[in-house]
């Protein structure tokens, strides 16, 4: 971030307790199986606590994981609001190169609406899948894969339809999502350098892959919250983006029906709970490798201009102080930071 785009507040004029603050972070910090990285609490609008959990900062970049797809699906709304997707057209139509590999008519028949709905008719996940049908294009071995229902009648999620989607905004933008991303969004937020992992085709992969600030996160949010208006200046353009950003929204309502979106919503958390579980014993396996070695995950690097390329180097080696005080500083910075924006009063009850 380009120091700081939100404002601050001290927790009680916004109407927030502190002490409920202090007791949530004496509950995290008991808690053995829970490990923050960062926090930051909005209220109204302002930030009234944050934190950093050694050996991340406020300025440090951080892997958002699927917390991508809100930037990718961001990028969407400006694309459409923009006039340079059509969300009633074929996903096909974008990619005319595919057009005699691809004869299944659900594939032929999906729109961009349906990818932006995780709504391709699939029943699970396809990426494994379409990598394995084409390493160096996942679009084309995405339309390879008949769905197995109508699109637009089933969902299931997908990181395909994503890629997907972000495939297209580059497409049509001519850039990459960081690119394009930019002026429309990342400028007006105070958001400062940001990565994004790209594939084979060099595309950024949208799904997932994203790097950014814990701020940049919270902005994002409250953008959202705002209905996509930030300043009286911005207001009409928001509210075209914040139209847009609806109708996605109202898509995957619309088109599925109530036993549907009980039965997507249900599939989610499962599918969520299971990726969760995988992705944190992996992360917990490979965290304690890198440690083993004295090593930092590559995650852990902030190098803006190697990230914007989406190079992501092998794991950095923590200078020796900081391997050896790593726990002790974890949960004085997080205590020490976290607390800065709390009251005088509150801060001495803790």
């Amino acid at each position: 971030m380009n120091n700081r785009s939100l404002p601050r507040a001290a927790p009680s004029a916004v109407g927030v307790d502190a002490d409920g603050l202090i007791g949530f972070l004496d509950a995290v910090h008991a808690a053995p199986d829970i490990e923050l990285h960062s926090l930051m609490m909005l209220r109204h609008g302002q930030v009234v606590a944050e934190g950093w959990w050694h050996p991340y900062s406020a300025e440090r970049v951080h892997l958002l994981y699927s917390l991508s797809k809100s930037f990718t699906s961001t990028a969407a709304g400006f694309a459409a609001a923009e006039g340079l997707i059509d969300l009633d057209a074929t996903v096909l139509s974008y990619f005319p190169e595919l057009d005699a590999d691809i004869t299944d008519p659900r594939s032929r028949a999906m729109l961009v609406r349906h990818v932006a709905a995780m709504a391709s008719g699939h029943r699970e996940d396809t990426v494994a899948r379409a990598e394995a049908l084409d390493p160096h294009d996942l679009v084309h071995g995405f339309l390879m894969i008949p769905p197995d229902e109508e699109p637009g009648s089933y969902f299931a999620y997908n990181q395909s339809c994503t890629f997907t989607l972000a495939a297209i905004v580059q497409r049509v933008s001519g850039m990459s999502l960081t690119e394009y991303l930019r002026p429309r969004l990342f400028d007006p937020l105070g958001v400062g350098a940001i990565g994004w992992i790209r594939d084979a085709s060099g595309r950024e992969i949208g799904y997932s892959g994203m790097y950014a600030a814990t701020e940049a996160v919270a902005a994002l949010g409250q953008l959202y919250l705002q209905g996509g208006r930030r300043g009286e200046r911005q207001r009409k353009s928001r509210d075209r983006l914040a139209k847009q950003l609806i109708a996605f929204g109202d898509t995957r309502a619309a088109e599925l029906g109530p036993q549907r979106l009980r039965q997507r919503d249900q599939l989610e958390r499962d599918d969520g709970d299971r990726r969760n579980r995988k992705q944190e014993q992996r992360f917990r396996t490979s965290r304690h490798r890198l440690r083993s070695a004295g090593c930092r995950s590559p995650g852990d690097q902030h190098d803006s201009a190697k990230l914007q390329h989406g190079i992501l180097p092998d794991a950095l080696r923590a200078p020796p102080e900081e391997q050896a005080s790593e726990q002790v500083q974890r949960r004085h910075r997080a205590a020490s930071v976290a607390m800065h924006e709390l009251s005088p009063a509150a801060a001495h009850r803790s």
